[in-house]
């Protein structure tokens, strides 16, 4: 995994990168930090890439514990209870006079943020902040600048292909090279289908 100070990488090509939305919904919200919580996924990936940040903003966290304080955290801010489900707990919270959707992961809980990004799908959706740093993987940067999905995990077959779908429509290209990768790891482990998981991001 690759790490940069977010607000000096931003600075390389944003006018003002402290007044970027991302931060000020993150004032807003409980603090990452480098012990969890972490934001990881679209929100990040949306910054980066200079898109209005109209999805929802996802949080991970180490374990059970650190997601109630969370939970507490938010409310305690002014945000509110949408939804609770098996894999996540969905908040709205009131930012400059808009509502950001905030998730709260508990599909699993992680040691780091390195491993939160381990476990997802595609190179470009493994970007995450601690309250401090951007951590990429390895690729995702040079994906993400060519717009290219590459594979690489597949825990959750569904939900992967329903994101390349809705990846190709945001204007990334799935060469033959991931459709074959995706179709490979589903007849060598079928299991992974998990038609059941609905995939954040």
């Amino acid at each position: 995994m690759h790490r940069y100070d977010l607000k000096e990488f931003l600075a390389r090509f944003i006018d003002q990168a402290d007044e970027c939305p991302l931060f000020e919904i993150v004032e807003a919200l409980p603090s990452p930090s480098a012990d969890g919580p972490w934001i990881a996924g679209g929100a990040i990936r949306r910054t980066l890439l200079q898109d209005s940040l109209d999805s929802d903003v996802d949080y991970f966290f180490r374990d059970e514990e650190q997601k109630k304080a969370f939970g507490e955290a938010i409310q305690e801010k002014g945000g509110w209870l949408i939804s609770e489900k098996e894999h996540a707990t969905t908040y709205g919270i009131k930012v400059k006079h808009n509502t950001v959707v905030v998730q709260a992961i508990t599909m699993a809980y992680y040691p780091t943020l390195e491993a939160v990004l381990d476990s997802f799908d595609f190179t470009i959706t493994q970007f995450g902040y601690d309250g401090k740093d951007l951590v990429c993987g390895p690729h995702s940067l040079w994906d993400l600048a060519r717009k290219r999905l590459a594979l690489h995990k597949l825990t959750f077959g569904v939900s992967t292909v329903r994101r390349l779908i809705k990846y190709t429509r945001q204007g990334f290209t799935a060469c033959g090279g991931v459709l074959a990768s995706i179709l490979e790891q589903v007849v060598e482990h079928p299991e992974v289908i998990r038609r059941e998981v609905t995939y954040v991001d």
